[in-house]
């Protein structure tokens, strides 16, 4: 087909073809390749979170929320003057 169409080819890559085309996959084996894909992604996934992590205090949360009522609370009590 490859010379009627006028294609260049090597017979190494055929003879690779015909040798990868051989080793069909079983479930098996296709099973595990997809559990290690998985378990790869989920290990680059939650190496990624932990370096992004930071550990906060009780404290430091209590501090946030305390500040973000305060804002919510100045914010409902200033009056919007319109121009």
């Amino acid at each position: 087909m490859c010379k009627s169409m006028n294609f260049e080819f090597y017979s190494e890559d055929v003879e690779n073809l015909e040798e990868n085309d051989s080793e069909d996959l079983t479930t098996e084996k296709y099973v595990h390749l997809q559990s290690e894909q998985v378990n790869f992604i989920q290990e680059d996934h939650s190496s990624e979170k932990d370096e992004d992590r930071e550990d906060v205090s009780i404290s430091m949360i209590k501090k946030i929320v305390t500040s973000r009522m305060k804002c919510r609370h100045l914010l409902k009590s200033i009056t919007v003057i319109k121009l």
